[in-house]
């Protein structure tokens, strides 16, 4: 996954579902992120902008 130009791998093990660890500088502020998918019939890259809300913190 690409966020703001910096690479970041993959963190989960194999046959599991992706997990990445990125930066994130605001909540419920859009961030545009660039990750390669498999799901179709090459590999490429796609853009997203994932947004943390907020109201769904929790303490731990």
């Amino acid at each position: 996954m690409k966020v703001n130009g910096t690479r970041y791998d993959l963190i989960s093990a194999p046959g599991a579902d992706s997990a990445f660890e990125i930066p994130v500088a605001a909540f419920d502020t859009p961030l545009p992120v660039i990750a390669d998918t498999i799901a179709m019939s090459e590999p490429h890259e796609v853009e997203y902008a994932i947004t943390f809300d907020s109201a769904s913190l929790t303490k731990q």
